[in-house]
């Protein structure tokens, strides 16, 4: 059985980065998931052609919505368009667009102690 893919759409900067290497990556490791984000991507090409490849091959999108990044929503837009099926994540109702809030999505309050065990178990 070929190894599942999960690709990371999220702003670069902290908390974020954090948000990736303590909880994110290792809660879809500890499901089988092989997990990247596009700074993960080392070629000689446009950033955007490794982003839309990734986009492509992954399983599954998880989507990290807060600060309403542009270039998260542009990422998020291009999963939609091929149907991925896509985890939202937001610390804020305000940071989900319009037409994104009938889609599920989770919102966590970093303000209380241990969020991250609430949502995501390993």
């Amino acid at each position: 059985m070929p190894i599942q893919k999960a690709f990371i759409i999220m702003p670069f900067k902290k908390p974020f980065d954090g948000y990736f290497d303590h909880i994110y990556k290792p809660a879809l490791e500890s499901t089988g998931y092989l997990v990247t984000r596009v700074d993960d991507l080392f070629a000689p090409r446009p950033i955007i052609d490794d982003i839309r490849e990734k986009i492509i091959a992954s399983d599954l999108m998880l989507c990290e919505m807060s600060g309403r990044n542009p270039n998260v929503f542009y990422e998020l837009g291009l999963a939609h368009a091929i149907g991925k099926p896509t985890i939202l994540l937001a610390n804020s109702k305000k940071d989900i667009p319009f037409d994104l809030q009938h889609i599920r999505t989770i919102i966590y309050d970093v303000k209380q102690a241990g969020w991250e065990k609430n949502y995501f178990r390993q």
